[in-house]
């Protein structure tokens, strides 16, 4: 391609190699610096550019790492132009804690300090995150005189000023996480001087684009400092600490907390799963909150997920052990194996009751029972395979109803009773449903009701 110009490597070269390798050419007009054992790079200009606008400069009077390692940022002087500083990060990052050192006192006047991720990629304005910004741009709210902030910044709850003593060595941080950023200042003595969370809408998401770190030290609206004299700041002790893979701890279904079958309701508990969300219309989405869940190679649909749980529907399984993967944000989660049984009955249950109906659609309870001879409405799952499979993630049609395949029956305390309907309840997604009839002899209080599916029995 380089002889000839051409955009990529000639087809029939890709067709016919057994390798590829991709690199990198620098730019040989780019100044790159190392600086807290990372690459980065220079912004230099000839004509006036954002932030200010300025002028910036990648001369060595703008920007050096001393031999102490420090990064300076200078404004200065010369040829009757002031010139600014920015440096980028050559490495790009995601989710993940930021951290710097500030090791000069906050900058005034016009002068502007800024510590930001940025993506050329990612769509404006959701495409930033100002760790910090040292200035006072046009918010005459002495003494303040600092912000963290999540672009937009003009949206209600997107930015928090506050004041940054004047002194130095103060160490920064931010933790990004999917819908949350959680942003801290602190002195050199430990002390906090600032502590903000952010979990709004709009907040930058991680995607295919490279997201870099910058500093920068620039003129707010290019106004010259008043002294005449060169702004400075120093920084050290950069570091990204990236978030961690998601990790799953224990899979349960979602009733009792036990065993499951194909088809089972399910909750997932681990760390770093996802963010919470809900899904607002049916089918279910296999895409939720950042994060989809595979069994065997199919996508699970999603009723709930957060930071440390997830609620799903297991498809229909064959008896035996499976791997479900958590894959979120682009970070899977270390295969998590589960056993699979035939059948798994579990009921429902709220306040130490099952979860069933009277005859008249009533919550069954101590104060309006059921009566001998009634039909009681329980509801649970794990009752196995259907005579009409569903498709995942949606609701159950009331024609043709699916009933469980597997033989099932009930018994109220010491009493047989009538399962009249095992199966999936119309209308909603992966909800199993009993129907049962108490037996007229059956003794009168508060009793056990088990329900057996293929020879297993659940409560």
């Amino acid at each position: 391609p380089c002889f000839t110009a051409s955009a990529s490597v000639p087809p029939e070269l890709e067709r016919d190699a057994i390798a590829e390798l991709i690199i990198d050419r620098p730019n040989p007009q780019e100044r790159v610096i190392q600086f807290s054992g990372g690459r980065w790079g220079t912004k230099s200009n000839t004509v006036r550019l954002g932030p200010g606008p300025n002028l910036f400069s990648d001369s060595a009077d703008n920007v050096f790492v001393d031999d102490q390692g420090r990064l300076h940022l200078r404004i200065t002087s010369r040829t009757g132009n002031w010139y600014c500083a920015e440096v980028y990060s050559k490495e790009a990052y995601s989710y993940g804690t930021f951290s710097f050192v500030l090791e000069t006192p906050p900058v005034s006047g016009p002068a502007i300090f800024g510590a930001f991720t940025w993506s050329d990629g990612a769509p404006a304005p959701n495409n930033e995150v100002d760790g910090l910004e040292v200035g006072a741009f046009d918010y005459h709210d002495f003494p303040k005189n600092a912000q963290t902030a999540v672009q937009p910044y003009g949206l209600p709850g997107h930015l928090d000023r506050f004041s940054l003593p004047a002194v130095a060595m103060t160490r920064h941080q931010f933790t990004w996480i999917p819908n949350r950023i959680a942003f801290s200042t602190v002195a050199q003595d430990g002390s906090t001087i600032h502590t903000w969370d952010y979990t709004g809408q709009g907040s930058p998401i991680e995607n295919s684009s490279p997201m870099n770190f910058r500093f920068n030290l620039w003129l707010y609206n290019g106004a010259a400092p008043p002294s005449g004299q060169d702004i400075e700041v120093i920084l050290s002790n950069f570091n990204y600490e990236p978030l961690p893979g998601p990790s799953v701890q224990g899979v349960v279904n979602a009733a009792d907390g036990g065993g499951l079958a194909g088809g089972s309701l399910i909750s997932i508990y681990g760390t770093n799963l996802a963010y919470q969300a809900s899904p607002s219309s049916l089918p279910l989405p296999s895409s939720l909150g950042g994060v989809t869940l595979t069994v065997s190679g199919q996508k699970l649909p999603l009723f709930y997920t957060s930071e440390s749980q997830i609620n799903a529907e297991l498809p229909e399984l064959a008896v035996g052990d499976v791997a479900l993967t958590v894959q979120s944000d682009g970070r899977p989660s270390a295969d998590f194996k589960i056993p699979i049984k035939a059948a798994a009955p579990a009921l429902f249950r709220a306040g130490g009751h099952c979860i069933a109906q009277n005859l008249d659609f009533g919550i069954n309870s101590p104060t309006t029972p059921a009566h001998p001879g009634d039909v009681l409405i329980a509801y649970g799952t794990g009752f196995g395979p259907l005579d009409h499979p569903i498709l995942p993630g949606a609701a159950t049609p009331l024609s043709p109803l699916s009933h469980a395949v597997l033989t099932g029956s009930a018994a109220i305390g010491s009493t047989n009773a009538t399962v009249e309907f095992l199966g999936m309840a119309p209308g909603f997604v992966g909800l199993g449903q009993v129907n049962i009839r108490v037996d007229p002899n059956s003794v009168v209080g508060e009793l056990d009701l088990i329900v057996t599916v293929g020879g297993v029995a659940g409560s």
